[in-house]
């Protein structure tokens, strides 16, 4: 479209002008009236057709993409517009101009350059840089390879932008690898497989064993694509592992308790039967027996034979997606007849306190090595399966600390800015510093 002009635009007044002069960032250029950005948005209105505005700033809407921007500023609209596909392909020539008003007549933001507000970014990029080497080590030197959950998830921010973060569950707790913000990006599942990829080039994919997110189509396709790509990682409907099978035995348990009392309506102990027949079909797998079977406290799933066969036909299949050869897999096979019948050294019994980790640890130091020297491969197994974890909680507990950081009381901060302030702080709150 050549020589596109906004329509249909509220005409903007001296209110917009004062204001924008009144901001700490929206100072008026030379030659270019601060109002000129508003040209490519309009006032937001509410359900009443009244115009909102906080902070003697009105909410604009992004003629491109609609986005909805709250107590816009000028350099705030120049940004999005900066990063708005739709705005750029409608408007001709729109990076030129926004980009040219600002080569013109630098924002009272770039004349603070050397000022405390730099000061305090420059101290802020020193932190982040440190601790992403840092995880970077921790993830190479601590972890155990292929324990590693990576977990992803999207969110809207305080100004509607969509920030995806990535982050890695490991046995001392959760940690923020990275953040991107996708406002201008269509959130398909070549993208967050992309951003997965890019991902593995900072740390090490060897040390992911399963990669996790919720429901949604793309997040879907997602992982299958990354799962296509790296044979050793499992997906979210593979991994509702040991825990999540335990409870369900509870459950189980109280149905049955349930049936029995004649207090209880029949109607919704029928209904109660079916949606947990329902839920059992999703996760009574062979992959999820498997990993209830190899819990220390559950040993005793999968004893009968039919059922034990297909436990090991399913260990086999992980152990040939991570290229064991034959032997490791017969070996296998008769360690996990040993401990299904309690034989040494899988004679340790699970006691309160105690960790599968920690049982499989103990197991993996008693047990002959394999031929090349790598542990048992049915500890291996044990403790990759046993490690993932199977909801994606963590990303809504980043975003909910994202989302105290970045309110409608304090929505200044760029996106970035959270996001490197929510990494050291995860950071720092699962490693705190070594006292000096």
């Amino acid at each position: 479209m050549n020589d596109d002009r906004p329509i249909d635009i509220d005409q903007v007044g001296s209110d917009d002008s004062s204001m924008a002069s009144g901001s700490s960032s929206g100072k008026k250029r030379a030659e270019a009236p601060a109002k000129y950005v508003w040209q490519y948005f309009k006032r937001y209105k509410d359900p009443l057709g009244k115009e909102v505005k906080r902070n003697n700033r009105y909410h604009q809407v992004c003629l491109g993409c609609q986005t909805c921007l709250k107590s816009c500023e000028v350099v705030t609209a120049e940004d999005h517009l900066l990063k708005c596909t739709s705005a750029i392909q409608r408007f001709t020539g729109l990076r030129d101009i926004i980009l040219n008003q600002r080569a013109k007549e630098p924002t009272k933001k770039d004349e603070k350059a050397e000022g405390a507000s730099s000061l305090r970014k420059t101290w802020l990029n020193r932190i982040y840089a440190q601790t992403i080497s840092e995880l970077k080590g921790l993830l190479l030197t601590v972890v155990f390879p292929q324990t590693v959950t990576l977990v992803f998830d999207g969110w809207t921010n305080i100004h509607y932008e969509s920030v995806w973060i990535f982050i890695a569950l490991l046995p001392v707790g959760a940690l923020i690898l990275k953040t991107v913000n996708a406002s201008a990006d269509s959130h398909t599942a070549d993208f967050i497989a992309a951003q997965v990829e890019d991902l593995f080039q900072d740390f090490d994919h060897t040390r992911f064993g399963a990669i996790v997110s919720d429901n949604g189509g793309g997040c879907q396709n997602a992982r299958k694509l990354v799962v296509k790509n790296h044979k050793h990682m499992v997906e979210k409907r593979d991994s509702s592992l040991a825990d999540c099978f335990r409870y369900f035995i509870f459950l189980a348990r109280t149905l049955k308790a349930a049936e029995e009392n004649t207090v209880i309506d029949s109607g919704f102990v029928a209904w109660a039967y079916m949606a947990f027949n329902e839920r059992y079909k999703d996760m009574a797998d062979p992959t999820t027996r498997l990993a209830l079977f190899l819990h220390p406290g559950y040993r005793l799933v999968g004893t009968q034979d039919k059922e034990f066969e297909a436990l090991q036909l399913a260990a086999g299949e992980l152990a040939k997606k991570r290229d064991y050869g034959s032997g490791k897999v017969r070996n296998m096979w008769k360690n996990m007849e040993q401990y299904r019948a309690n034989h040494e050294p899988f004679e340790h019994g699970f006691k309160q306190g105690e960790t599968p980790e920690m049982l499989w640890r103990l197991v993996a130091s008693r047990l002959p090595v394999e031929a090349d020297g790598s542990p048992a491969t049915i500890t291996l197994i044990a403790r990759i399966l046993l490690s993932i974890v199977p909801h994606a909680a963590a990303p809504e507990q980043a975003f909910s600390h994202m989302g105290r950081t970045h309110s409608d009381l304090c929505n200044r901060f760029k996106e970035g800015t959270v996001s490197m302030m929510a990494n050291i702080n995860q950071y720092f709150t699962v490693q705190p510093p070594a006292e000096e």
